[in-house]
């Protein structure tokens, strides 16, 4: 969808998740199969260091599916489905405080407020 003004939103929203993604691997090779232990204790997997227990929340809330731990590890490793799952999270849901570090340092709770302000 573009606006009156040649805007794309969801180009915008790509590259929103597409820079969460590089902060949250920090550049690292392969970032797509990147498994790291957070402060939590617990396993953040993919581009997007998604934990198993918020792919399945939110895939129950936006999709009202059940999964198991197995899929979920599996769409949190995929580029094409985490990137969907967190654009539905970032535009649709509770914004970017999922990834709280890297969205301050890279200024998206304003960018994604103004994207989601033209999406309407």
């Amino acid at each position: 969808m573009a606006d009156g003004m040649g805007i794309n939103v969801e180009t915008l929203k790509e590259d929103v998740v597409t820079r969460l993604a590089d902060c949250e691997t920090g550049g690292k090779a392969n970032r797509d199969a990147l498994i790291v232990t957070d402060a939590n204790g617990q396993a953040s997997l993919g581009r997007l260091q998604f934990q198993t227990r918020t792919v399945i929340a939110y895939t129950r809330e936006i999709e009202d599916r059940r999964i198991d731990a197995g899929e979920a590890r599996r769409i949190a490793l995929d580029a094409n489905r985490s990137s969907a799952l967190a654009k539905k999270i970032i535009f649709e849901r509770d914004g970017a405080a999922h990834w709280h570090h890297c969205a301050r340092k890279l200024g998206l709770y304003q960018e994604v407020k103004a994207i989601q302000r033209l999406a309407h």
